[in-house]
């Protein structure tokens, strides 16, 4: 099964349980952004870091963009890192790597047709 389809069922079981109580909803950006960090970066091969001039507030959520600290100390075009997209947090606080294969606005607009 792949990975988008994984995150998507969870994310769907996520929302159920969020809806009577299990979860506490997420309320601010800032919170969003801390969740990417506590429990989504910890996990990467390199060291992330949240983009919060970037976070936009969308309608199930934020979306997050990370990029590697290393480009963000440089400026440097070198030290891009492929396959690092936008990260939407939904508002119960399950973090969803959206697909890299697409235009960020395309993979968020997709993403939340998913969940209609």
């Amino acid at each position: 099964m792949p990975t988008f389809v994984k995150a998507l069922a969870s994310c769907v079981l996520l929302l159920l349980l969020g809806s009577h109580g299990l979860a506490k909803d997420l309320l601010t950006s800032t919170e969003a952004e801390e969740r990417v960090e506590t429990s989504y970066l910890k996990d990467q091969p390199i060291d992330l870091r949240v983009r919060r001039e970037l976070t936009i507030e969308r309608p199930y959520g934020w979306v997050v963009y990370v990029a590697p600290a290393r480009l963000l100390e440089t400026g440097n075009d070198n030290d891009l890192a492929p396959g690092i997209g936008p990260l939407y947090v939904l508002k119960n606080g399950t973090v969803i790597p959206l697909p890299t294969h697409l235009p960020p606005d395309v993979s968020i607009k997709q993403f939340e047709k998913s969940l209609k």
